[in-house]
């Protein structure tokens, strides 16, 4: 019978948030979010901050740049009110 696959996170530790305490892997599956994901969020963020916040859906985040993108594509010009 194969061995169970160990979770990436060292040593199994647990991280534990709102008195639920699970792996890495399991909140990352819980989340829905990639695990390098969320570790990136945890070291980024905190863990508390990090296990907290939502997945973004592609329409929040937008493409290549987010909201940042699409401010920029917007004109610098003021409209115009000739008429």
């Amino acid at each position: 019978m194969p061995k169970p696959k160990l979770d990436s996170t060292p040593g199994g530790r647990l991280l534990t948030f709102g008195g639920l305490s699970l792996t890495l892997a399991e909140w990352a599956k819980r989340m829905d979010l990639a695990e390098g994901t969320l570790r990136n969020r945890i070291n980024k963020m905190g863990q508390d901050l990090a296990l907290s916040t939502p997945k973004r859906s592609l329409s929040e985040a937008g493409r290549k740049g987010g909201a940042k993108w699409r401010a920029q594509s917007r004109s610098p010009w003021p409209a115009s009110n000739d008429g």
